[in-house]
């Protein structure tokens, strides 16, 4: 209210200085008498009633009349403000005005508080402070995406769920972003490119911007205290977002809600996002992977989400992520025919071993459109290996999506078994009937093809014990082993096995068998 007051008084003097915010409630006169000052009020009194400074209790009062000596005034606790140009009359009847609009701002946050404790959603939130305003209000992300508009803002915008590219346009070449962030309160302007007055504030989680809250002044002229409305609606805003994990996950990271929007596939703005990659500096490369991190593969982990997102993002060059589902998702931007580094995978590799991490890496696409599918992919790749027991911490889905087919098929069939080679089930008897130990030399010979002294090292046993058993192999499956078929349907055979838990778990060296 003081603020406000001021600004209406250029010519008013201010002495003391009063220790705290005082919210004022009432305003009266100060009759010659009254030593007893109530709190919450402001008082309005001649220059020749007022009290002197031993008599002052922190308060603020406005004077008119002829000039006096303020110097005793400069270091009280209360709030001198002499108005030499206005009489009673008009100075009592800015101050009743100014008064009663205070009134009906608390009454405007009070209503827009009970809106937030209904726990409506934001778009519920935006459409009533849309009726407090009587003007348009709009919740824009920094990826110029509307998170909630009220149906009058909607009208006069693109039917996109975007900003249009004029618009987009208007906030570079204003440097509207940047205005908005040098101010630590709401700001008013007008607007070139909608042709009318806007207000404008940062929504802010953690003190880290995540969004602009925007009102145009369509229907009526804003009034004096709307910049404080919007003020405070804009905290209001930060509190219903933070209810959203993605907004709670990914604040300060600028790339972090669009690729979830992304990932949800509720956007296929991709070119908006490569453009938006390329003035952070990101150049997306042609072969794109996603890598994924799913919620049950960290809660071993003794560091936070953020932390091992973080972490993480410096090891992968070529790398954004984002917190999505509970998930920490990468999207890994790579040059034409190339992968991960032998050092970026070592080094991945050793972090997610040290924290008790699992990690899925999906097949490389190049179209940004069909990120939500290769993320399914990475998630699988995870779920598939562990559901195999297998100890590696890096899952790629190029060596499990065998397994999902086998999933499809045992829903459709249920009979997986009847797929098996003749061959390897003879040897899995066999194993049964004379405890021995063929089908796993058999899955060790088919991982190294022709390197028996890795196989025999492996298997723990002599070269020659090796030449032995698979000779007896060779009789058993009726398969020599010297054409590719032979090798493909006897693969396929024991990944059946290994999905059906036929097999032995998978050690260290077993897993490469994948």
């Amino acid at each position: 209210m003081i603020k406000r007051l001021l600004k209406k008084l250029p010519n008013a003097k201010v002495w003391g200085t009063l220790k705290k915010n005082l919210t004022v409630l009432d305003l009266r006169l100060l009759p010659s008498d009254q030593f007893v000052l109530l709190p919450n009020t402001v008082y309005l009194t001649s220059t020749k009633n007022l009290p002197k400074p031993p008599q002052l209790t922190p308060t603020i009062i406005f004077c008119y009349g002829p000039a006096i000596n303020f110097a005793a005034y400069g270091q009280v606790n209360a709030q001198i403000i002499y108005c030499p140009h206005l009489s009673q009359v008009q100075l009592f009847n800015l101050l009743s005005d100014i008064l009663m609009a205070d009134v009906r701002l608390n009454q405007q946050r009070i209503a827009l508080n009970s809106v937030l404790f209904a726990n409506q959603g934001l778009q519920a939130l935006i459409d009533f402070a849309a009726q407090l305003f009587n003007n348009p209000v709009a919740v824009i992300d920094l990826q110029y995406k509307h998170l909630a508009t009220s149906a009058d803002f909607t009208a006069q915008s693109s039917q996109s769920q975007y900003i249009d590219a004029p618009g987009i346009h208007y906030i570079h070449k204003s440097h509207l972003t940047e205005r908005i962030r040098n101010h630590s309160t709401p700001i008013q302007f007008f607007n070139d490119h909608l042709q009318t007055e806007v207000m404008v504030s940062a929504v802010k989680i953690d003190n880290i911007e995540v969004a602009h809250l925007i009102v145009t002044q369509t229907n009526q002229a804003f009034r004096a205290t709307d910049l404080e409305l919007l003020a405070y609606l804009a905290q209001l805003v930060a509190n219903e977002l933070q209810k959203d994990a993605v907004f709670a996950n990914n604040k300060g990271v600028m790339y972090s809600y669009f690729l979830a929007d992304l990932l949800s596939g509720t956007s296929t703005n991709t070119q908006d996002f490569t453009e938006f990659l390329a003035k952070q500096g990101f150049l997306l490369k042609p072969n794109l992977y996603v890598m994924v991190i799913p919620s049950g593969a960290y809660n071993n982990s003794s560091l936070s989400l953020n932390v091992i997102a973080t972490t993480i993002h410096k090891l992968l060059a070529g790398s954004i992520f984002a917190v999505y589902k509970n998930s920490i998702v990468f999207l890994i931007s790579k040059e034409a025919y190339h992968e991960l580094s032998d050092y970026e995978l070592a080094n991945l590799k050793q972090f997610l071993t040290a924290q008790h991490l699992k990690a899925g890496i999906s097949n490389f696409f190049t179209h940004l459109e069909n990120t939500p599918i290769f993320y399914r992919q990475a998630v699988t790749a995870v779920r598939l290996g562990q559901n195999l027991h297998d100890p590696a911490v890096l899952f790629y889905y190029k060596d499990y999506y065998i397994f999902q087919i086998l999933e499809l098929l045992k829903k459709e069939s249920g009979k997986l078994e009847y797929l098996i080679h003749p061959g390897v089930m003879l040897v899995y008897k066999y194993d049964l009937e004379n405890q021995t130990d063929l089908l796993t030399t058999l899955r060790e010979f088919l991982a190294h093809p022709g390197q028996p002294k890795i196989i025999a090292d492996h298997l723990h046993i002599h070269k020659n014990t090796l030449l032995y058993r698979l000779k007896k192999i060779k009789q058993i499956t009726n398969c020599d082993f010297t054409s590719g078929q032979d090798y493909m349907n006897c693969n396929f055979s024991l990944r059946i096995m290994m999905y059906l838990g036929m097999l032995p778990e998978l050690s260290s060296n077993d897993s490469k068998f994948l």
